[in-house]
């Protein structure tokens, strides 16, 4: 028994799989810059409540900083205080900051 035309079937579908996958994401990378944009662009009155709305949906601000947790812990709090983001500090040297 060949065994090359046991998987052959096989083969296909993974390919074709493989090819719709491929195919998908440029098309939803596409979506997710136009999407991008049109926020960017937006001029509407209700802009900052509109980004605020989105900030939340995505969770909490991570904030890279060399800063002392002295400066920056103020810093964080006043940003969470005023627009309800949770924020997530990481303090390190310059160096590794900008890594």
């Amino acid at each position: 028994m060949n065994t090359a035309v046991l998987f052959d079937p096989l083969r296909r579908q993974l390919m074709a799989a493989s090819l719709g996958t491929l195919a998908t994401t440029g098309s939803w990378a596409q979506d997710t810059a136009a999407r991008n944009r049109e926020v960017y662009l937006y001029k509407g009155g209700d802009r900052e409540a509109k980004l605020l709305e989105g900030a939340r949906k995505e969770g909490p601000v991570n904030i890279y900083t060399s800063l002392n947790t002295r400066d920056s812990g103020p810093i964080t709090e006043a940003f969470e205080k005023k627009y309800g983001v949770k924020t997530l500090l990481w303090r390190s040297s310059s160096e590794k900051v900008l890594q």
